[in-house]
């Protein structure tokens, strides 16, 4: 794999942002690369940047004589969100400004059928969004442990005093009400009637995670509505680098696994 730290102005954030690539490189001692080129978008979770997947995961081996190209941005603890208040656009950075600069500067072409989503945590939550309000350029989405965004989970988030800066924090990306664009579970119904083709969904969590039940509620409301969801949960794991580290390669596997035209 070629990388590159990537520094550039987002028109989106109004300022420089930072963003890690990871490029398939070709060398003589291996297999040629086959097929066309998939584009992965990977999203961090809270407290990380672009650079956390290649820090703390062996990602970079997984991806070893894979045709793929993996695409790190960072909102830090933006949540992937137009925040509230006139703050930082996060989303409109990642769903529309990323994609338009990473043809324009790398030339990887914008084409659903090759382009992919995952994150892990808030990073999940992210890359589910991206396939529920931007299915016609997502193939598919994977999340790891997501942090499912709702009205609900904020509801239940002050009830808990040792959550209280995250509630801090909730509050300001989202303001006192979650909005329905950024409801994971009204996304995801809107998303559903929507026309043409839709993404499909790969979620897994530890079943030790305290966001475990909160990710098997909504692999089945996903289900019941009728969006196609392989869902995997893995006995005694925590919300934690070492699992996160350990599905990467099944859900590289699974972004190989799509036909591509």
């Amino acid at each position: 794999m070629a990388f590159l730290e990537l520094h550039c102005y987002s028109k989106a954030l109004v300022h420089q942002v930072a963003i890690n690539v990871l490029l398939p490189q070709w060398h003589p001692w291996q297999k040629p690369l086959e097929g066309p080129r998939r584009t992965l978008y990977l999203l961090h979770g809270m407290g990380d940047d672009h650079t956390g997947f290649q820090r703390r995961t062996s990602l970079e081996r997984y991806l070893d004589e894979q045709n793929v190209a993996v695409i790190m941005p960072s909102t830090m603890r933006g949540f992937w969100t137009d925040m509230s208040g006139g703050g930082p656009r996060y989303w409109t950075f990642v769903s529309e400004e990323l994609p338009e600069l990473m043809e324009s500067l790398l030339g990887v072409a914008p084409c659903r059928e090759t382009t992919f989503a995952a994150g892990m945590s808030f990073g999940g939550y992210g890359a589910l969004k991206l396939g529920f309000r931007r299915p016609e350029r997502f193939r598919a989405v994977a999340a790891m442990s997501a942090a499912p965004m709702s009205a609900m989970l904020a509801k239940e988030l002050p009830k808990q005093a040792e959550n209280e800066e995250l509630v801090a924090l909730i509050r300001r990306v989202f303001g006192e009400t979650i909005r329905p664009e950024d409801d994971i579970f009204k996304m995801a119904l809107a998303a559903q009637s929507l026309e043409g083709p839709k993404p499909d969904l790969y979620m897994c969590c530890g079943t030790d995670d305290f966001v475990y039940q909160s990710n098997q509620n909504l692999a089945d409301y996903l289900t019941q509505l009728g969006h196609t969801v392989t869902w995997r949960e893995h006995p005694g794991e925590k919300h934690t680098w070492q699992y996160w580290d350990q599905c990467l390669p099944e859900i590289i596997e699974w972004v190989m696994g799509f036909e591509t035209l």
